[in-house]
């Protein structure tokens, strides 16, 4: 099967696409995304930025993935954001390069962000994450694997979940 992008998707001719990537219409991807074999990124989603995807992953309409950090220490360059195998990014969700030029923010494999989570500036995250709706973590927090967090958990900048914790809904930490 080959990459599939509807006429109305604005894909920049230097954006490298994998086999069998499907683009849907109104999407943006730009020159400096990576998108991996079989990705699907679905209508009005945004990939923009330096930004690798890996193989297999889904980005649902409205999602951000790859936005200039928020970070006010950004003095330009080009940080990054470098994002495993089979992850959803389900609808309105924000995760964000780096702050530092050629630094990295992280997502691993296997991740699941519901609607409106926000993974922001230097986030170091490992594998089979489920993040509930309208969380967020701040910057250069690190998540190792199988982490839960709960509805509406805000995490502060520089915190860090050990593998297997659970964050309550509504928590703030």
């Amino acid at each position: 099967m080959a990459v599939k992008i509807h006429p109305q998707a604005i894909v920049e001719s230097s954006a490298q696409l994998g086999e069998d990537v499907e683009i849907g219409p109104f999407c943006y991807i730009g020159g400096r995304a990576v998108l991996g074999d079989n990705t699907r990124v679905l209508h009005h989603a945004t990939v923009e930025g330096r930004v690798t995807l890996g193989s297999n992953n889904t980005i649902f309409p409205y999602a951000l993935i790859g936005g200039l950090t928020h970070d006010l220490k950004y003095e330009g360059g080009e940080p990054g954001l470098q994002i495993g195998d089979n992850n959803v990014f389900r609808e309105y969700v924000t995760a964000h390069v780096a702050t530092q030029s050629e630094d990295l923010t992280c997502i691993g494999s296997n991740n699941v962000f519901l609607a409106y989570s926000h993974v922001a500036h230097d986030c170091q995250i490992g594998d089979h994450l489920v993040m509930s709706s309208h969380s967020a973590l701040g910057g250069h927090v690190e998540v190792e694997n199988h982490v839960n967090i709960g509805w509406g958990a805000g995490v502060h900048q520089f915190c860090r979940l050990g593998r297997h914790c659970m964050v309550s809904a509504c928590s703030k930490l």
